[in-house]
Order: C-alpha cells, then structure tokens, then sequence
C-alpha cells in the first residue's frame, strides 16, 4: 500500500538584524547642561567607559504593510506584532553561502 508522506521543509538559514537599546557615556566639556548636550549632538566628546546593554528596542520595526501573507503567517505562528508591524526587527534576509544574498526585508 502506498501512502503518501510529507516531508518537512528542509531548514534554512536567515540573518536577521534586531534594535537593541545601548547606553553610551561621554564626557564634554562645557559652559552649562544645554551646550553640553549641544555638543554632543554636534558630534564632540570623549566616549568612555564602553556601553551598556538596556534591552530589546520594541519602537521601531519591520514593516509587513507590503506582505501581508508574512503577517498573517506570523500571527498564526503566535508571533505578537504592533499593527503591520514586527517589534524590534530591522531586517531579515536568508543567507546561502559566502557572497550570496538571495535577499530579504528591510525596515525603511
């Protein structure tokens, strides 16, 4: 008797880029808090003391607005989104070998 069996999908491999929260401490020199701050987001400091790890950025993420498969996939997977929207992704793409890039998604 013959029976006809389903092969799972064979794994693939995917490198995915994920926002994360870091801390980063400078030291300015300055007149006052306010040129202190504007130097810095003029670029000047001195970073020390390395960063520190907060936690997962779940503001930003992938936009699933032109795949709407992907979403409903993903919802029925149990993956929680925020509207059309995967949290804390900024990219997934699969990857075969050295110097291939089949492609992928991106966040804008």
């Amino acid at each position: 008797m013959d029976r006809e069996t389903k092969e799972e999908p064979a794994f693939r491999r995917f490198e995915i880029e994920q926002y994360e929260l870091h801390i980063a401490t400078y030291e300015i020199e300055a007149r006052s808090v306010a040129d202190a701050l504007g130097r810095l987001f003029q670029g000047d400091g001195t970073p020390f003391d390395g960063s520190e790890y907060i936690g997962i950025c779940e503001e930003m993420g992938l936009s699933l607005t032109d795949d709407p498969a992907l979403a409903k996939e993903l919802r029925r997977l149990g993956v929680k989104l925020k509207g059309t929207m995967v949290p804390s992704i900024r990219s997934i793409r699969e990857v075969e070998g050295e110097g291939d890039e089949p492609g992928g998604c991106e966040s804008e």
